[in-house]
């Protein structure tokens, strides 16, 4: 995502000397500005945009003032940094800003290397922090599927029990000379037991066990699911297949990689009740560095990509980081169980793979699916 910077002073050559510094970030979109001429502007901002990721601020400004500013913004948005622009020399003033929490602080008149180098460095600690905080976040939820898996573990190991009991007990009784109405209902109990001991089974996503995996090609597995997921969704909802020419191989698992697919093209689809598009594409990558976006980090290395894109009603920003948690739903009561994207999560878990999100409110959801490459 762009990072957005919010520069306030009352000069307009200021604006102007932004503007020129970063020309060539601004039109490859790799930075973005927005400006307001005092305090008050700045809060009006802030007020209506929540993505501001760093305030540039003069401290002498009609309205309100620089400092008057910066203790708003502490009070306000705690975990915003702070830029402050002082006269040269004013080292009264620059000293009660760095109190008040600015993280650094450019004297006037501001030299350009001065400048881009302080916005460097500044956009550099903002991203640490939040990378900090996503890996706080992943690990708050690993520990809560943990905590989950014993539950369900437990509950999946008694009724599986149960149901052993009951198919060894009907194989019994149909052996002895019954009545056809018993026999048939014997049958019908022994039928039932058998389809939730594989229902158990393909629910257990939280089970521990070691898991057989070979490889797989994802173009291929795509491929020969299509007209599978063709049958699967909606008339209303249109399929597109999107796949790189270059080999897609992965180590996976081929009934848990189908699933996934599967979960996210139902979930997909239930974002689009009046219809829509929902695009599979593949694709290979090589991360040279980590990559943390929107709650997952991923390491360096050789990748496969799975990104499924659906034009449905998007996901809220507040709700994206309990989408993985179990049980977590936002349908109507009896409608879905909360473990359609638990159930992918905890599969790339097993796989060392790896999944994101972005979501806007009524553009839709783009999911990409990270496989370590063979």
């Amino acid at each position: 995502m762009t990072p957005n910077i919010l520069v306030v002073d009352d000069e307009l050559d200021m604006k102007w000397l932004i503007t020129e510094t970063f020309k060539k970030q601004i039109r490859n979109k790799e930075l973005h500005f927005t400006f307001a001429l005092n305090g008050l502007e700045a809060l009006e901002i802030l007020k209506n945009n929540n993505l501001i990721d760093l305030v540039i601020t003069d401290i002498n400004m009609p309205a309100m003032d620089g400092l008057t500013l910066l203790a708003k913004l502490n009070e306000l948005y705690p975990f915003l940094k702070t830029v402050i622009i002082s006269a040269y020399g004013d080292m009264i003033k620059i000293r009660t800003a760095m109190n008040y929490g600015a993280f650094d602080f450019l004297n006037k008149p501001v030299d350009i290397d001065e400048l881009e180098a302080t916005v460097n460095k500044s956009l550099k600690h903002i991203q640490d922090l939040k990378n900090i905080r996503i890996m706080e976040e992943q690990l708050r939820h690993s520990k809560k599927v943990e905590v989950m898996s014993q539950l369900v573990n437990e509950i999946i190991t008694d009724f599986s029990a149960s149901n052993e009991k009951i198919v060894k007990n009907c194989n019994l009784l149909l052996n002895e000379p019954l009545d056809n109405s018993l026999r048939v209902g014997l049958f019908t109990m022994k039928e039932i037991a058998e389809k939730s001991t594989l229902l158990l089974k393909r629910i257990n996503i939280f089970d521990n066990q070691e898991v057989k995996y070979e490889i797989i090609n994802l173009n291929e597995v795509i491929t020969n699911m299509d007209l599978r997921l063709r049958a699967l969704i909606n008339k209303n909802i249109y399929l597109v297949n999107n796949l790189t020419d270059e080999i897609c191989l992965i180590k996976g698992n081929l009934e848990y990689l189908e699933q996934i697919i599967v979960n996210l093209l139902l979930n997909a689809q239930e974002a689009m009740s009046r219809g829509g598009q929902v695009v599979l594409e593949t694709d290979y990558v090589t991360l040279n560095n980590l990559m943390v976006y929107n709650y997952v980090s991923v390491p360096p290395g050789n990748y496969v990509i799975l990104t499924i894109k659906d034009s449905g009603t998007g996901i809220s920003e507040e709700i994206i980081p309990k989408i993985f948690e179990p049980f977590f739903t936002t349908k109507e009561k009896n409608h879905g169980t909360g473990l359609g994207l638990t159930t992918v999560f905890n599969i790339l878990k097993k796989g060392n793979g790896y999944i994101s999100v972005e979501s806007k409110l009524n553009y839709g959801t783009q999911f990409k699916i990270y496989f370590p490459a063979c």
